[in-house]
């Protein structure tokens, strides 16, 4: 090797080298990005170091758990990478798995994680349903979503007594048609929504505002906690009539730390 290709040689290895030494550690990286929310759960995030926080995370699988680093999750705080956009998507997974090292998660819960993974199941709702984690869903499973109780003569098209994922997208089309082609008044609508929220004791003594435009329903106002959203969220969203929910409701929890 002549001397060019030497010192060329050399200067790679050391270009290299540094470059190493000077990318953030996923520590470092969470430090920056995600501790000021997840150290101490504001709003309602999951904390570094508590293993039931993320236990329950990490339940319907791993690459669910990536998917709401990467792409934020509805209704909640968690925006897309945390709201750092230059973080790279190896970066993302690489902090999420510092937190769930740092969280004391044990080896049967990864490994339940790993097998739901392979149901290849990404769906919130279907999952918020499936609380045996079994990748289908029976009669009191199915009693979780009113609309959903009486459908599992109907839909269960190999008569197994469950319905599986794919019998649920062929429910879930036909129900959000039926919901969206409904020829319903707007008035008719924000009546229905109306007594649905004031049946639901969680909303007690907050302040929601309604409007509906041509089908389309915005909700503003305040509730207790992020999951109160998710849950009026789930609620209303049979109401025949409804073409889009625009859900702006914003957690108490949240606002506490402003």
């Amino acid at each position: 090797m002549n001397t060019i290709l030497k010192v060329f040689f050399i200067i790679s290895i050391l270009i290299t080298f540094t470059a190493r030494s000077q990318t953030p550690s996923p520590q470092m990286q969470y430090n920056d990005a995600c501790a000021h929310c997840h150290t101490p759960g504001l709003g309602g995030a999951p904390r570094l170091g508590s293993a039931k926080d993320w236990s329950a995370r990490i339940r319907p699988g791993l690459n669910l758990l990536y998917q709401s680093a990467l792409y934020g999750v509805p209704n909640t705080t968690m925006s897309a990478k945390g709201g750092y956009k230059e973080l790279s998507d190896i970066n993302v997974r690489a902090i999420v798995d510092f937190i769930l090292s740092a969280s004391q998660i044990t080896p049967l819960q990864l490994a339940a994680a790993v097998r739901y993974d392979t149901l290849g199941i990404k769906d919130r709702e279907f999952i918020y349903l499936d609380a045996n984690f079994d990748g289908v869903l029976n009669k009191q499973e199915l009693g979780r979503d009113s609309m959903l109780t009486d459908k599992l003569s109907r839909f269960d098209q190999n008569f197994d007594g469950v319905i599986s994922f794919k019998e649920y997208q062929t429910l879930t089309i036909e129900l959000e048609g039926d919901r969206t082609n409904a020829n319903v008044t707007d008035l008719t609508i924000s009546n229905e929504i109306h007594l649905i929220l004031q049946s639901m004791p969680l909303l007690k003594g907050q302040a929601i505002k309604i409007d509906v435009q041509a089908g389309r329903v915005i909700i503003t106002g305040m509730v207790n906690t992020a999951q109160d959203i998710l849950s009026v969220q789930r609620a209303l969203r049979w109401v025949s009539g409804i073409k889009q929910i625009d859900n702006r409701l914003v957690s108490g929890a949240l606002l506490a730390w402003d």
